[in-house]
C-alpha cells in the first residue's frame, strides 16, 4: 500500500465499480461514501447505464468537484441493465481486487480497511462479502471493532440455504474468468457467486455491517439484517465439508445430475437457488461489452489495449458450428482463473520442442486459432511481433482481454482458408489443437507454409489416432467418439452442463487415481486420462467441453502427420516423445 498523495490515506489495488442507472439523486452519496474511505481505491470506475435523468451531469460535475479522486466515467448509448453495466466496469478495471457498489447503496468508511486487509490475509479466499444494514433515509453511525474480524468461511453447500452475500459488499479477485449473466428474470449476482465458488475455491463472510442497502430499493419485503446472520451453524457444517473444493464440486455434481435426470427443469426454475446450481455450467464470464457500445469513456484505462481487431472475415476454411463452439467455449473458460505457474506448465508440455534460440526480440509470427490468448501470453514476451488470429470474433474478443496493455499483439479475424499475410511474412507460427477441427487440414496446413520465410518455424499440435496405444484404448475411443458426437450437438446449456459432469465424473477421479499410482511408484503406461494427474479440475473441465462438445474432429496418426506436413512445404520435421499427442515442429522449405 502506498499513501494518496492528497489525503494521505492509504491508497490500495481496488476498482470500485459503480452501474448507475437514473440515479442522479443517489450517486452523490454513493461516491461520498468511498471518498471518504480509511482506505482508498486506487480506481473508480462508473458506468451510466443510458441514463434518461441527470445521472451524467452529476457524474462530470463530481469529477470536476473531485480532482483528486481515480475517476473513470463510461456511458453506454443503450441500457443493458445493471449485470451488463458491472460487466463494463469489470472490463475496464485494472486493479488486482475489484469491489462493487450500486448508486443507490453506501458503504461504512472502514468497507475497503476491513475487507481487503481481511482477503490480502487469506489469499486462499477467492471472494468475501460481509453483512449489510437496511436503512430508511441516511445510514446510521456504526462503530466497528477496532480489531478482530469475525469472519466464516463458506463453499457451494450455503448456497443451498440463502444467497448469503449482497453485491455492494462482495469483493473478489479481478483475474476471475466469470461475469455476471444478463438474464433480469433471475438473481444473476447468485448465480455468479456459485459459479465462482464451484470453480475457484471458498467464498468469506465478514459479521460486520459493511455496507448500507437503503429500503426504498427493496420495498416493504425488503432485505433484513439478520439475513446475513442466518444459519452460521449451517455455515461452519458446509465449510468443514466444503473448504477443500473436492466435497464441493461432488455435491454440486450430484444436484445437477439429479434435477436433469428427474426432469424439474420447471421447477428448479422457480427455485432461486436450484436454479442457481443448474446454471452453474451456463456462460456467464462474457463481458456483454457487444451490442451496447460506448459513447464516450474518459479517460483511457491505464494500459489498455489500442490495437484494433480486423474485423474482414477472409477464408473459408471453416465449420461455422464449430467456430461458433469455440467461441462460446471461450466465453465462458476465458482461462482468466488458470493459475500463472500451471499456464505455463502446460506452455512447456506444447512447446518443449520448439527451437526458441532462432528466434529473436525481432522476430514477427501468428498464432493460428488462437482461441482465449493463453499461449500468446507467454510467446508474445518473447518475440518482437505477434498476431493473434482466429474466425471466432467471441473468442478473439476474449484473447483482447487477456492480452490488454501487450502492445506487440496485434488480431485479425480470419480462418486458415486465406490468412491474413503476405507470402513469405512471418518468422514462425504455431498452431496448437485448431487444424483438427478444419475441414481441411492438409489445405490449411499448406496455407500457414505459405505464410512463411523459407526456414520459418512451425509448431503444431494435431490429435492423434492412438497409434502409440493399444486396441483395447482405440476401441474404447471408438465407442465415445459417438458419445461426442452426441453431445456436441447438444443446446449449449445442456452441453455445458454434460461436459462438466463428464470432467468431474470421470476426469477428475482418473486424474487423481493415476496421481496416487504414480507417487506409488505403479502407474500402467496406458493408464486413461493420467496426462491430468497434476492438472486443476478448472483445466479437465475446458478440456473435457473441447473433447466433446465439438462437432467436426479428425484424428491423425503420426505417419499421416509428417506426410501433410511435407506435401504442405516442410521439412526438417521433429515430434514431442511425451504427451499430448501429437506435437510437431517442421521447417519452412
Amino acid at each position: 500500500m502506498t499513501p494518496s498523495i492528497t489525503t494521505g490515506r492509504p491508497l490500495v489495488p481496488v476498482t470500485v465499480v459503480v452501474p448507475a442507472y437514473n440515479a442522479a439523486s443517489t450517486l452523490p452519496r454513493a461516491l461520498a461514501s468511498v471518498f471518504a474511505q480509511t482506505y482508498l481505491p486506487a480506481e473508480i470506475v462508473v458506468v451510466d447505464d443510458a441514463s434518461s435523468d441527470q445521472s451524467w451531469d452529476v457524474l462530470q460535475q463530481l469529477c470536476v468537484d473531485c480532482p483528486e479522486q481515480p475517476i473513470k466515467l463510461v456511458r453506454l448509448n443503450q441500457n443493458g441493465g445493471a449485470s451488463r453495466a458491472r460487466n463494463t466496469g469489470w472490463a475496464l478495471a485494472t486493479q488486482e481486487y475489484v469491489a462493487f457498489l450500486d448508486a443507490d447503496d453506501a458503504w461504512h468508511p472502514r468497507k475497503l480497511e476491513v475487507q481487503y486487509s481481511w482477503m490480502v490475509d487469506h489469499p486462499q479466499v477467492v471472494l468475501c462479502g460481509h453483512r449489510c444494514e437496511v436503512c430508511h433515509d441516511q445510514a446510521p453511525t456504526l462503530d466497528l471493532p477496532s480489531d478482530g474480524v469475525p469472519a466464516r468461511y463458506f463453499g457451494i453447500g450455503s448456497f443451498l440455504v440463502a444467497n448469503r452475500l449482497s453485491t455492494p459488499s462482495v469483493m473478489l479477485r479481478r483475474a476471475l474468468g466469470e461475469r455476471f449473466t444478463a438474464d433480469k428474470r433471475h438473481s444473476e449476482d447468485a448465480l455468479l457467486w456459485v459459479q465462482i465458488v464451484a470453480a475457484h475455491g471458498p467464498a468469506a463472510f465478514i459479521d460486520m455491517p459493511l455496507a448500507f442497502l437503503f429500503k426504498a430499493k427493496y420495498g416493504a419485503t425488503g432485505l433484513s439484517g439478520d439475513l446475513w446472520r442466518m444459519q452460521v451453524g449451517e455455515m461452519d457444517t458446509w465449510y468443514r465439508l466444503c473448504s477443500t473444493g473436492i466435497i464441493s464440486r461432488a455435491v454440486w455434481l450430484a444436484v445437477v445430475t439429479w434435477s436433469w435426470a428427474k426432469f424439474v427443469k420447471r421447477v428448479m426454475h422457480s427455485a432461486l437457488f436450484g436454479y442457481a446450481l443448474r446454471r452453474i455450467a451456463l456462460r456467464t464470464s462474457q463481458s456483454d461489452l457487444g451490442g451496447i457500445g460506448c459513447r464516450s469513456v474518459m479517460p483511457i484505462p491505464a494500459g489498455g489495449q489500442t490495437n484494433k481487431l480486423d474485423s474482414e472475415i477472409r477464408g473459408g476454411n471453416k465449420d461455422d458450428q464449430v467456430v461458433k463452439a469455440f467461441g462460446e467455449e471461450w466465453l465462458r473458460f476465458s482461462q482468466g482463473a488458470l493459475a500463472k505457474s500451471e499456464r505455463e506448465e502446460i506452455f512447456d508440455d506444447y512447446f518443449a520442442i520448439f527451437p526458441w534460440d532462432e528466434l529473436s526480440a525481432e522476430s514477427s509470427g501468428a498464432d493460428i486459432g488462437c482461441g482465449s490468448g493463453r499461449w500468446a501470453a507467454v510467446v508474445a514476451h518473447r518475440v518482437g511481433r505477434l498476431t493473434c488470429v482466429d474466425a471466432s470474433t467471441d473468442a478473439l474478443e476474449v484473447a483482447q482481454r487477456n492480452l490488454v496493455g501487450q502492445n506487440n499483439v496485434v488480431f485479425r479475424q480470419a480462418d486458415v482458408g486465406r490468412l491474413p499475410f503476405s507470402d513469405g511474412a512471418l518468422d514462425f507460427a504455431y498452431s496448437l489443437g485448431v487444424l483438427h477441427h478444419v475441414p481441411d487440414t492438409e489445405g490449411a496446413l499448406a496455407e500457414v507454409a505459405r505464410t512463411l520465410k523459407p526456414g520459418g518455424l512451425f509448431l503444431v499440435y494435431l490429435y492423434y489416432a492412438f497409434d502409440n496405444r493399444p486396441p483395447w484404448f482405440r476401441l474404447l475411443w471408438w465407442l465415445l467418439d459417438g458419445l461426442r458426437r452426441m453431445i456436441s450437438r447438444l443446446p449449449t446449456s445442456l452441453r455445458f452442463v454434460v461436459c462438466d459432469i463428464i470432467a468431474g465424473l470421470v476426469y477428475w477421479p482418473l486424474a487423481r487415481i493415476s496421481l496416487l499410482l504414480a507417487k506409488l511408484g505403479a502407474l500402467p503406461q496406458n493408464f486413461l486420462l493420467s496426462y491430468y494427474k497434476d492438472k486443476s479440475f478448472y483445466v479437465m473441465r475446458t478440456d473435457a467441453l473441447d473433447r466433446f462438445g465439438t462437432r467436426l474432429e479428425k484424428r491423425f496418426c503420426r505417419d499421416q502427420i509428417a506426410a501433410m506436413l511435407e506435401a504442405a512445404g516442410f521439412g526438417d520435421i521433429r515430434f514431442s516423445a511425451a504427451e499430448p499427442f501429437w506435437c510437431a515442429v517442421a521447417r519452412k522449405r
